[in-house]
């Protein structure tokens, strides 16, 4: 008696006809393309740019474009952080530094001993008349403490903040801002506290000397930026030693 197979039913004959996919993990890995054309760069494989083979104009072009606007905001004098570049090599640091410091804006709070609050001058007698017309540095700009000669600093762009020695140290009088243009040095007071005439006539009074003192150093033999003592020297404007 012979054995009949009995039809296979549609489902079962759509399995076997369906061809058989690969594990997941095989397609993966199994999948079809154009061959990559990346190349990996090794640490053999990178060619050193000979910067230092460069006329120092150039080199000096470099840097510009690099420190250009590299910081949007004022960098305080106090709390300077370098960029990467002056980290590559003590050639280039030394090198790379002065054009650092001529590029960039910086900026710095300086106590007057004017109160704005009770709209007078303190007197020397007063506990926090030393404050008054310091400017804090960073350590890289005090003697002994960095690599750089201070007379090849140049500072071209420069924010002073007034503020109340004796007042909440966020209040603030006026800003003047110092800009070498060239080789002409000019200035700009703005005034945060409009409304008190008091405030205004004595921020103006301490920004004379200030005129007077940018002017005396205009004057100088090649001038092109403002010294590291000359940032100490405005910051001395704004105390009044006759008050």
């Amino acid at each position: 008696m012979s054995s009949s197979t009995p039809p296979s039913s549609p489902d079962e004959k759509k399995q076997t006809e369906e061809p058989t996919r690969p594990p997941a993990k095989r397609r993966k890995f199994a999948a079809s393309g154009p061959p990559s054309r990346h190349v990996m760069r090794t640490r053999s494989r990178v060619k050193i740019f000979p910067i230092m083979d460069l006329p120092p104009e150039l080199r000096n072009n470099i840097y510009r474009h690099v420190f250009s606007d590299s910081i949007p905001e004022p960098i305080k004098l106090k709390a300077i952080r370098l960029p990467p570049l002056l980290s590559v090599s003590n050639i280039i640091r030394v090198e790379a530094l002065s054009v650092f410091f001529y590029e960039e804006t910086f900026t710095t709070t300086v106590r007057s001993n004017w109160c704005i609050r009770s709209r007078h001058y303190h007197s020397p007698l007063y506990h926090r008349y030393v404050e008054c017309g310091n400017v804090e540095l960073h350590p890289l700009l005090c003697s002994g403490q960095h690599i750089l000669p201070k007379r090849a600093i140049r500072f071209r762009k420069l924010e002073f903040r007034v503020t109340c020695v004796c007042c909440d140290p966020g209040i603030t009088i006026g800003v003047v801002d110092l800009e070498v243009v060239g080789r002409t040095p000019t200035w700009k007071l703005t005034m945060l506290n409009t409304k008190q005439a008091e405030a205004k006539l004595a921020l103006e009074g301490m920004c004379v000397e200030v005129k007077e003192l940018v002017e005396d150093v205009a004057t100088r033999r090649r001038f092109n930026g403002f010294t590291v003592q000359d940032v100490v020297d405005v910051g001395d404007c704004f105390r009044d030693d006759g008050a």
